[in-house]
This record gives C-alpha cells, structure tokens and sequence, in this order.
C-alpha cells in the first residue's frame, strides 16, 4: 500500500511541476523524515525546482504545495524548511 502511496505522491508532484511551470520535472525523491512530527514522508525536489527556476527552494516549495491537487491516500501536505514534508498517509 505504502508503495502504490508513493507513486501516486510522485505522479501528482511530477504533473503538477509539468502543468505549473512547463518544465522537465527533476527526479522525484522521496525520503522518511527523521521525526514523524515532520510527517512520514519529504522531497527535496524543490531544491532542484529552485536551481531551474532561479527562485529560493522555500518559495518554489510554496508553489508547488498551492499548485499540487488532493493525492488520494495523504491525509496532509505541507513544508518542512524548504523540502515539501508532511506528507501524512
């Protein structure tokens, strides 16, 4: 379950980078965040999103998090210093 979880999380953050921005989408990495507070999963995609678009990663994170649709399986989205984290399933 966790799995088919993860791809929907990287399908919808990879169209939603391709519909927001109309770029490539880097590779979408996600990783489990070292205290659960910080939710179960994190992405630091938008450290590459920021090199590509010349914005800081926070304010790219912030982009992406408003632009990105309900994901089927995550209770919540939010930021975790610039990665996207909470990613609560």
């Amino acid at each position: 379950m966790l799995l088919a979880i993860q791809a929907r999380i990287k399908d919808a953050l990879r169209s939603t980078i391709v519909s927001h921005w109309n770029i490539d989408p880097p590779d979408i990495v996600l990783n489990q965040t070292p205290k659960i507070e910080f939710g179960e999963l994190a992405t630091p995609v938008c450290f590459e999103l920021a090199k590509r678009l010349k914005k800081a990663p926070r304010a790219a994170a912030e982009e992406l998090l408003a632009a990105c649709p309900k994901i089927e399986g995550v209770v919540k989205l939010g930021l975790a210093g610039a990665e996207i984290g909470r990613a609560h399933v």
